[in-house]
């Protein structure tokens, strides 16, 4: 009967596309992990039935099972609108990508054809390469940007707050051995530690079938500290790893090399967002003053419908000028540009300058779609409610873009940046430049997230229900506001949504004052979306 149950739950899990969005890219968003749910779910009952007909690995297959089944038993009852966190978001998508195609080879070392090609025709639907790299630098940006440490982290414990998730060998080997290779060899050296730990905690015949092998890692630890210029200790994690493999001729050789003095030994990098982006990363870890010229009014001028609901509105800037709204988006919008942006939602991209072509840039790890003004009852609604924030019209394309709703995921940010687009743009002469910018937010984010202008000093933390509106231009030059920087942070803990839109400053002619001749001989000021 059990048996009967789960070839009937692979059979409605056989339905592929239901799996994956449009666009596959695991890493940029975070709603994407409950469709990776849905693959291990189909993933791990593949693997019950063929373990019920191989009996020569039954000992290491049950062990498996049983370590997967306590797993889904926390996952099966999440949803799309419940949060994950990085620790989770990383794991799962580790999990997948690594672990599961190395369960394949091993099923096609034994009997279970059938088994095996069920498994391998899910194989497309797994996180690819990129979503793992993504992934695993997404994890070195957290613990960079927010001053993590590595031992708390693996373990759970968030900026002092105990969470339930855990890392656990592979995972910190993973990582581990990404540092390396990218030359973060400080960090790099704490999740080797935190692999030794794991290890012995929990060690298990699986890791083999894996590919973990200690004394392996453990030459690949040495070789990170003799980067770090740390002979001593990588002497001793050499002779550490010779006892896991006696007789080891390679690593013997090693040890008389080291002894000997002979490796060239590298240098330790820096990190480069501490160096290019100090402000970004002050903002991000909410080390800015408090303003204490901060002032709050209900607005009912900006439009005339405002004369019976005024907005209430908290200004944090005066120049540019930088404001909040509250209650500026109802729960049931919300609700409707979730559900209509999740299964077309596609990975983020950045506008060049000169083309107004999208392109993909790694500054910006988020995962959303852009909805035509005419699309749906929701964005309709929306785009009145940003005429009413504004003051400005939205009668034609030439006053703003489509509203873009987004997801950000593992470390999802949009590092510091102008919207501007410049005077080269394409679309220049036709619509103007970017006036202002509109970004609703439709999530609280327990950690991370918020919404930085580097230049001001000023971080906005995300809450559901509020909208955020600054200006680009100054209004009466229509030039850049070289303080109108910005950048979102990366995502902590939960899940952010937002939904965002620019105005245009052509056809805003009745709203705006005659613009000043303006010479600017500082014009070639490079924006910091290039870096």
């Amino acid at each position: 009967m059990k048996s009967l149950i789960i070839i009937l739950f692979i059979s409605v899990l056989s339905d592929k596309p239901s799996f994956v969005l449009s666009d596959r890219d695991y890493s940029s968003s975070t709603a994407e992990m409950v469709r990776l749910l849905r693959v291990r779910q189909s993933l791990a009952s593949v693997l019950y039935e063929y373990a019920v007909k191989l009996q020569k690995k039954l000992e290491t297959l049950e062990l498996v099972i049983e370590q997967m089944q306590t797993a889904l038993t926390k996952f099966e009852t999440w949803g799309i609108g419940q949060d994950f966190s990085a620790i989770k978001s990383f794991a799962l998508l580790r999990h997948l990508h690594h672990d599961w195609p190395k369960w394949l080879s091993f099923m096609r070392q034994n009997d279970g054809k059938a088994d095996i090609e069920n498994m391998a025709s899910l194989r497309e639907y797994l996180p690819s390469k990129d979503d793992f790299s993504e992934a695993r630098h997404s994890i070195y940006l957290l613990v960079s940007m927010y001053d993590l440490k590595v031992h708390d982290l693996s373990r759970g414990r968030i900026n002092g707050r105990q969470y339930r998730s855990r890392l656990d060998v592979l995972d910190s080997f993973a990582l581990a051995k990404f540092g390396h290779q990218k030359g973060y060899y400080l960090q790099a050296a704490d999740w080797f530690e935190m692999t030794e730990i794991f290890y012995f905690v929990a060690f298990s015949k699986p890791l083999e079938v894996m590919g973990f092998y200690f004394a392996q890692a453990w030459q690949l630890y040495a070789r990170n500290l003799l980067d770090m210029n740390k002979k001593v200790s990588a002497l001793k994690i050499l002779r550490e790893a010779l006892t896991w493999a006696s007789y080891d001729m390679v690593i013997e050789r090693q040890i008389s090399q080291l002894k000997r003095d002979l490796y060239q030994l590298g240098e330790a990098k820096k990190d480069q967002y501490e160096e290019f982006y100090p402000a970004h990363k002050e903002g991000c870890r909410g080390l800015f003053e408090d303003p204490n010229d901060l002032s709050c009014h209900y607005d009912f001028t900006s439009h005339p419908f405002l004369r019976l609901a005024p907005f209430k509105v908290e200004v944090l800037n005066e120049d540019p000028f930088v404001a909040k709204y509250y209650d500026a988006i109802y729960d049931s919008e919300i609700s409707e540009l979730k559900n209509i942006t999740i299964p077309i939602m596609t990975r983020s991209s950045t506008v060049d300058r000169e083309s107004y072509e999208m392109k993909k840039n790694p500054g910006r790890t988020s995962k959303g779609h852009f909805h035509r003004a005419d699309s749906s009852w929701v964005v309709k609604s929306i785009n009145q409610r940003i005429s009413q924030i504004t003051g400005f019209g939205l009668r034609s394309k030439k006053t703003g873009d489509s509203l873009l709703v987004l997801n950000y995921g593992l470390g999802g940010q949009y590092l510091p940046h102008y919207d501007t687009l410049g005077a080269n743009s394409t679309i220049f002469i036709s619509e103007g430049d970017r006036l202002a910018t509109v970004i609703f937010y439709l999530s609280d984010v327990e950690q991370g997230g918020l919404t930085v202008f580097p230049h001001l000093r000023i971080s906005h933390t995300p809450q559901k229900g509020t909208a955020l509106l600054f200006y680009n231009l100054n209004p009466k030059t229509l030039q850049k506001d070289k303080y109108s920087a910005h950048s979102a942070c990366p995502v902590l803990i939960g899940s952010k949504w937002v939904s965002a839109t620019w105005i245009y400053s052509a056809d805003q002619m009745f709203h705006l004052p005659c613009a000043l001749q303006y010479d600017n001989d500082d014009d070639s000021f490079e924006d910091l979306e290039e870096y």
